[in-house]
């Protein structure tokens, strides 16, 4: 590959790497300060049952959190990105059930802002899981290459 290329591509993976990083990091560190909040707002996603709402609520904002730091120190490649992607497949899923049900007004429960669910969110979280799939899968193939 030129070198030209190989640069600009370990540049947009730098980029993607930070941004998604910050993105899980943030994330997860705003929830840790709304538990209670972020729980209800569960709850309210009716995709399980109270009990596993209560739990997921619990676990999620601790695994972002460590997802995001995982991102930014390149470690555990490429498992946190792909995590990361599943996770965002999982939000996207969760939104696009409530969309369909007609509950377009549920707050998305992003960063702790009041942004309401809609389609363009789904969209958003499958594009950055698709960013988290090919930044995991440069990685990998980058430190395969390495070795050779």
């Amino acid at each position: 590959m030129p070198p030209a290329v190989t640069l600009a591509l370990s540049i947009l993976a730098l980029v993607a790497q930070t941004v998604s990083g910050l993105i899980f990091a943030l994330a997860g560190a705003i929830k840790l300060t709304q538990r209670q909040q972020f729980a209800s707002l569960v709850e309210r996603f009716r995709v399980l049952p109270k009990r596993a709402s209560r739990k997921f609520a619990a676990a999620l904002p601790p695994v972002e959190l460590g997802l995001g730091l995982s991102i930014l120190a390149q470690f555990g490649q490429p498992w946190p990105e792909i995590a990361g992607a599943i996770l965002l497949m999982v939000f996207a899923v969760a939104v696009a059930i409530n969309l369909a049900r007609g509950e377009n007004q549920l707050n998305c429960g992003c960063f702790g802002m009041s942004q309401t669910i809609s389609w363009r969110l789904v969209l958003r979280n499958l594009s950055l899981a698709l960013v988290l799939v090919a930044l995991g899968t440069y990685r990998a193939v980058s430190a395969g290459s390495a070795l050779q």
